[in-house]
């Protein structure tokens, strides 16, 4: 649905794009699909780098499946409305995708319950561990964990998203002037005590 733009005038072009949405940033050993209410909202499969994508504001939970190649496994993840990876985040694994909705349907959704799921397993912070500290993964919140379900080559991991708080500083300065006037400067130079 893009459409080519250009101001009426003029060589140059000074445009501004309203974003609105939720960013969410992460790196999953080995790949992944991404959902949010229901919908496939991101994926990746090079846990080399960081992927990042967009989730409308009023998702409630973003589900996670993600897939293991061999070798160490796991999902580090932060968003802009500050949710990070770590031991509280709600994760299951299973042999296969197949699996995965044949065991669990409907987890994909927002309203799935999932209180009876295991929390995930720690692995190592971000930067540490097995997968050290990877080329755009500063762009992922330092306290987030590199987390995996106690067992399984499939996870399948819930993140709750709406009642997160935000804990990333803005991007942009406030734009509105300071509501004080400041003091002014003494108008003459301070003398020296002799």
């Amino acid at each position: 649905n893009a459409q080519w733009i250009w101001p009426a005038a003029g060589t140059v072009a000074l445009c501004r794009f309203p974003i609105s949405g939720i960013r969410v940033h992460t790196q999953v050993d080995n790949s992944f699909t991404a959902y949010a209410n229901g919908k496939q909202v991101g994926q990746g499969a090079n846990w080399v780098q960081t992927d990042s994508f967009t989730i409308p504001d009023n998702t409630p939970v973003l589900a996670i499946q993600a897939a293991n190649a061999g070798g160490p496994a796991g999902i580090v993840l932060s968003t802009s409305n500050g949710v990070i990876s770590d031991g509280d985040i709600r994760c299951v694994g299973v042999a296969s995708a197949a699996e995965a909705d044949a065991k669990y349907p409907g987890w994909k959704e927002a309203d799935y319950d999932d209180k009876d799921w295991p929390k995930a397993t720690e692995h190592a912070k971000i930067g540490s561990g097995v997968w050290g500290r990877r080329a755009g993964s500063e762009v992922i919140n330092n306290n987030a964990q590199w987390i995996w379900p106690a067992a399984g080559t499939v996870a399948l991991c819930r993140f709750p998203i709406s009642a997160a708080k935000t804990t990333e500083a803005p991007t942009e300065a406030p734009t509105e002037a300071p509501t004080e006037a400041p003091t002014e400067a003494p108008t003459e130079a301070p003398t020296e005590a002799p």
